[in-house]
């Protein structure tokens, strides 16, 4: 059985969010420093 290119629990509207992250916060290099980025 294929699974799903996204996941069911995402709505529509929520896909942008995963591509932002993969764009801007993949070079955090610690925890402390994702928390940070995300947090702004």
């Amino acid at each position: 059985m294929p699974h799903p290119p996204y996941s069911p629990d995402l709505a529509p509207c929520d896909y942008w969010l995963n591509d932002y992250i993969k764009r801007n916060l993949t070079d955090q290099p610690d925890e402390k420093s994702l928390a940070r980025a995300v947090s702004k």
